[in-house]
């Protein structure tokens, strides 16, 4: 499934997703199938997680 970061950011938990990024979480990694937080946030429609992330610099 990927990082922890990838399981909040699809799941929309904003709390843990900025967690994550605040103790250097890699906000671009890829899982298994080369998907990011980024990406599993908007496949999942979380709004508020696709733009936090992009804030924080997520590609």
């Amino acid at each position: 499934m990927g990082s922890t970061l990838h399981k909040a950011a699809m799941k929309g938990h904003k709390s843990i997703v900025e967690l994550l990024l605040e103790h250097a979480a890699d906000i671009n990694l890829e899982d298994v199938q080369g998907r990011t937080p980024l990406t599993l946030a908007k496949h999942n429609s979380r709004s508020e997680i696709v733009d936090l992330l992009q804030r924080q610099g997520a590609k």
